[in-house]
């Protein structure tokens, strides 16, 4: 493949993963980001990029979506300054951490730490009963916080999968909650994403920078918004407990997939 049509075969499948995550999130709303990295992954490989540091260039690049599609969400909906305060600094430390550790792990690894990850989220989503929690103390929700942050940055997922939930049970209102995760979400997703930074897969597409590929990022997240709002009429005019149905099955076969293919490799 020339330099040009490898440059443009890039970014056409940047641009195709980015529309169709714009959809996915659109329609779900937070947890859609759950999907960004395996939806970048097939895209890349479907044009020719599925060299042995595909995954980690597919779980960088996506972070670097997500960032600037959280920050967008957030935003639109509006952030509670106060508590992003108090919880961003902490998500964000752990980001790193989860972002380094993608960034270095063999990629038997890194399939299984997303694997799990994707997983957890889709059982949460099947099985979350929606019970309220008083707001904990300092330490325990910055230990929680790390927590979200080395989860959601290490795998991808964005931040609303397991964000947005937690906020609803400490009492935050739906829009409210939305808001401040994707502002999490943001914060997790560029801190992961400079982590990323560090990786040196063994074969990279252009203007591949660690384990980011900016211009594929940037690609995908305009087209992701330019595709968002048809993911959100189709969420409108879904039953809500159809979509959270269907997004948990989804999420919990590709997390064993992931699995799956981390125990064959």
């Amino acid at each position: 493949m020339s330099g040009w049509l490898e440059v443009f075969a890039l970014l056409a499948a940047f641009a195709a993963a980015g529309g169709f995550l714009g959809v996915i999130c659109g329609a779900m709303g937070v947890g859609g980001g759950a999907f960004a990295a395996m939806i970048v992954l097939q895209f890349l490989e479907a044009a020719g990029f599925d060299g042995p540091g595909a995954l980690r260039v597919a779980v960088g690049s996506a972070l670097a979506t997500l960032a600037v599609m959280s920050a967008q969400a957030a935003l639109a909906q509006g952030i509670d300054w106060r508590r992003l305060r108090g919880w961003g600094p902490w998500a964000a430390l752990g980001a790193v951490l989860g972002g380094y550790a993608a960034a270095q792990a063999p990629e038997a690894g890194l399939r299984a730490g997303l694997g799990l990850a994707v997983l957890a989220a889709g059982l949460r989503l099947a099985f979350d009963d929606g019970r309220a929690m008083r707001e904990p103390r300092m330490a325990v929700k910055a230990a929680l916080a790390v927590a979200l942050g080395a989860a959601s940055g290490g795998a991808a997922l964005g931040g609303g999968a397991f964000a947005a939930p937690l906020l609803r049970r400490l009492g935050a209102e739906a829009r409210a909650a939305s808001g401040l995760a994707a502002g999490l979400g943001a914060m997790i997703c560029a801190a992961a994403a400079l982590a990323m930074l560090t990786a040196a897969p063994p074969s990279a597409p252009p203007f591949t920078l660690g384990a980011v590929n900016l211009p594929g990022a940037l690609t995908a997240a305009l087209t992701a918004g330019a595709a968002a709002p048809l993911g959100a009429r189709i969420g409108r005019e879904a039953p809500a407990r159809a979509i959270g149905v269907v997004a948990a099955f989804l999420m919990c076969v590709t997390g064993l997939t992931l699995l799956r293919g981390a125990a064959g490799g």
